[in-house]
C-alpha cells in the first residue's frame, strides 16, 4: 500500500512539474488560440499579421480577435504569462511554403510588446520587414523567403540570435556593427548569414570584442569587400570563439598589420579560406607556411 502511495505520489509531482514548465516556457496546447492568449492588444496584433500573410483566404477574412481557434499549418505561437497577469505571445515561427500565396510581414509584428522570438520561413513571404517590425526581439530567423530588405529598427544591440540564410532577392540588411553589444558579456552572440545570392558589397563588420562567446558564420554569399580590421582582431583559440567568412568573393591583399603579426595572419587565414572560385588574396600563406608558423607559435593542431 505504501508503494502505491509512493508511486501516485511520484506520477502527481512529474505532471506537476510538466504543467508548471509548460507555463513557464509557453507551448501550444491543446484549445482554442484565444483560451491561451487573453490579451486583447496580441490577438488583435495576430490577426492583422494573419490578413497580411500569405495565408489561405480561410485565416486571411475569417480571423475574430475573440474567436481565435486555430493557426494556419506550419504556423506556432508560444506565449507566456507576463507581469500584467495575462498570456502574452513571446513567440512567432510562420511559414509560407507556397509561393503562390504572396504576403507581406505585417507592421503589426511591432504591436506584440512581449515578442522575444521570430522565426520567418518560406517564399511566399515578399517584400521587406516593416520599419518597425518586433523591435524588442533578441532572437530572429528569416530563412528562404522571397524578401528582399530586413533593415529595420530592430534592437540590434539586445539580439542574441540573428539568422538570414537562402534567401535568394535579399539585397539588404541593416548595420550590423552593434549587434549583440547590450548582452551579457558572457551570452552567446550567435550569428549566421549564409547562401543569399543576391547580397553583395561589403560583408557585414560585428563588433565583438567584449562578447566573450561568440559563433559568427557569414558564408557563401556575394560579397565581394570586406574591413579588414575586425579580421585582423578576431580571436578564434577555442571552442567559444568561432567565426567563418569562407566562399565570398572577396579579393585583394591582406594588409601589413595582419601579414607581419603571426597570430593575426593565422586566424585571417583560417577566417577567410577559401573564397569561391576565382577569388581570394594575393598573400594568404600556403597551408604549409600556416602549419609552420604554428609550430613556430607553440599553438596545437587544432588551435587558430
Amino acid at each position: 500500500m505504501k508503494k502505491m502511495q509512493y508511486l501516485l505520489h511520484v506520477i502527481v509531482v512529474a505532471i506537476a512539474a510538466t504543467c508548471l514548465a509548460m507555463v513557464a516556457t509557453g507551448c501550444n496546447d491543446d484549445g482554442p488560440v484565444v483560451d491561451r492568449i487573453n490579451s486583447e492588444a496580441d490577438s488583435i496584433a495576430l490577426c492583422k499579421i494573419m490578413a497580411a500573410g500569405p495565408v489561405y483566404y480561410e485565416y486571411q477574412h475569417k480571423w475574430d480577435p475573440k474567436k481565435i481557434n486555430s493557426l494556419p499549418p506550419d504556423w506556432k505561437v508560444y506565449w507566456r504569462m507576463c507581469e500584467d497577469g495575462k498570456n502574452h505571445i513571446v513567440g512567432m515561427v510562420v511559414c509560407a511554403y507556397d509561393y503562390r500565396l504572396p504576403g507581406r510581414v505585417s507592421e503589426a509584428f511591432a504591436d506584440l510588446e512581449y515578442l522575444e522570438t521570430v522565426v520567418i520561413v518560406g517564399p511566399g513571404w515578399e517584400g521587406q520587414l516593416p520599419e518597425n517590425f518586433a523591435h524588442n526581439i533578441t532572437e530572429i530567423e528569416v530563412k528562404e523567403t522571397s524578401l528582399t530588405s530586413i533593415d529595420c529598427k530592430m534592437n540590434l544591440g539586445e539580439i542574441c540570435r540573428f539568422v538570414v540564410q537562402d534567401n535568394p532577392f535579399l539585397t539588404k540588411l541593416p548595420d550590423l556593427s552593434n549587434l549583440g553589444r547590450d548582452l551579457d558579456y558572457r551570452q552567446l552572440l550567435y550569428v549566421v548569414i549564409a547562401s543569399n545570392k543576391s547580397l553583395s558589397g561589403q560583408a557585414p563588420s560585428i563588433n565583438i570584442y567584449d562578447v566573450l562567446h561568440y559563433s559568427i558564420r557569414i558564408v557563401d554569399n556575394e560579397f565581394t569587400s570586406i574591413d579588414y580590421h575586425p579580421v585582423g582582431m578576431y580571436t578564434c583559440w577555442n571552442n567559444s570563439k568561432y567565426i567563418n567568412m569562407s566562399n565570398n568573393k572577396i579579393s585583394g591583399a591582406l594588409p601589413d598589420y595582419i601579414t607581419n603579426d603571426p597570430h593575426r595572419l593565422v586566424r585571417a587565414y583560417y577566417i577567410l579560406n577559401p573564397q569561391s572560385d576565382g577569388y581570394g588574396f594575393s598573400n594568404m600563406p600556403s597551408d604549409e607556411e600556416v602549419v609552420r608558423i604554428k609550430k613556430e607559435l607553440g599553438l596545437p593542431n587544432s588551435a587558430y
